[in-house]
């Protein structure tokens, strides 16, 4: 009997834990609808890192799935498609056009205050919802500056 009231009481403790909270599916995405081909590079604290890169053909999707377990903050950001080989911050994204144009977006900072450029991938308008998409557009590659030559 008191092997039982021992085994009851050790369950009674395990069940008694904080509360953590539900999981969250994020579902982050890259879309490019520039009528170009595109390569996303990295750059970590202001390195560029051409094996971490994402090649993203016209018309095609980059997707990443994360899944948010308890504790800590929850969150995700659409950096975090991105691998890194160095340890660090991704610091900048550039966006080559078929090897032949280039915008790079550098992160929010104090001088450069990313929010007021509404096509900079670190916008906050990107970070945080379950599901995001950031799409590259036929008006960015217009936009880009051309490299003279070979981008990479």
């Amino acid at each position: 009997m008191k092997s039982l009231l021992l085994l009851s009481l050790g369950f009674l403790m395990i069940q008694c834990g904080t509360d953590q909270g539900e999981s969250i599916e994020y579902t982050y995405n890259i879309l490019n609808t520039s009528g170009k081909n595109v390569r996303l590079i990295p750059y970590v604290n202001g390195n560029k890192e051409l094996e971490n890169s994402i090649t993203l053909p016209n018309s095609q999707t980059f997707t990443k799935k994360y899944t948010y377990t308890p504790s800590g903050a929850a969150g995700f950001t659409m950096t975090g498609l991105f691998n890194k080989t160095a340890v660090g911050s991704i610091t900048h994204i550039e966006v080559v056009f078929d090897n032949t144009k280039r915008v790079i977006y550098q992160e929010c900072t104090e001088t450069n205050q990313c929010f007021n450029q509404p096509r900079n991938i670190f916008n906050p308008v990107y970070n945080d919802k379950e599901v995001e998409t950031y799409t590259v557009t036929s008006e960015d590659s217009q936009n880009a500056t051309d490299c003279g030559g070979n981008c990479y």
